[in-house]
């Protein structure tokens, strides 16, 4: 019996996923199209970009015919949402570097800055948020990227998205605040939380913060 032959375009997938930078190399050097796509959508960049290959991912953007930055998996993702949470900084710099839209949301109404604060990596998140996404975008469940920092209980992205002015008065779909969601022994996020909220902006600034915080 013949053994199946895999399809030149999934060798190239396969490549990114593992990290293979010279089959990659090889593989784009022989025409293969970076944007084919697996069973799940997902092209080589997106794998590149989910486990943080900032090396491969540039192979495949500066590619004679270049991976489309914002192609989408069948969960609605794009590399910037993956790269969000590889912890690869260098990544992020490079696929925003590209251009790759701050607003795509993915299957269930998130961007890439509610991918990032999920992950507590506060470098991620300041830079996407020095690219000027909206801080208050709201996913399906009307929750802001403040909502999942809260409910993740990490702090300080919550002071980080306060500062820079994350509305603490938004309401998901089930009328709760981002505080709503702290448990109670989280002393030092509710202090977080009640300073903003006094503030007319629901902002305080650093000089502002609680003893401590």
């Amino acid at each position: 019996m013949k053994k199946k032959v895999k399809p030149i375009s999934l060798e190239l997938i396969e490549a990114a996923h593992a990290g293979n930078i010279g089959k990659v190399v090889d593989l784009l050097s022989s025409g293969v199209s970076p944007n084919s796509e697996d069973k799940h959508g997902r092209t080589a960049l997106h794998h590149a970009s989910e486990l943080g290959y900032d090396k491969i991912a540039e192979l495949l953007l500066k590619n004679d015919v270049a991976a489309d930055i914002d192609i989408k998996d069948h969960y609605g993702e794009t590399a910037l949402h993956l790269g969000a949470l590889s912890g690869n900084i260098k990544l992020v710099k490079l696929l925003l570097s590209h251009n790759a839209k701050l607003e795509v949301t993915n299957a269930y109404g998130a961007t890439p800055l509610h991918r990032g604060v999920s992950t507590e990596d506060i470098k991620i998140v300041e830079l996407l948020l020095n690219a000027r996404c909206n801080i208050n975008a709201a996913d399906g469940n009307q929750q802001t990227p403040l909502h999942i920092a809260a409910k993740y209980g990490h702090k300080e992205v919550v002071k980080l998205l306060i500062e820079k002015g994350a509305d603490a008065n938004a309401l998901d779909k089930d009328n709760k605040t981002a505080s709503d969601y702290v448990g109670n022994n989280k002393f030092e996020l509710k202090e977080i939380f009640r300073r903003a909220v006094e503030q007319p902006t629901g902002i305080w600034r650093a000089a502002e913060r609680p003893k401590g915080l």
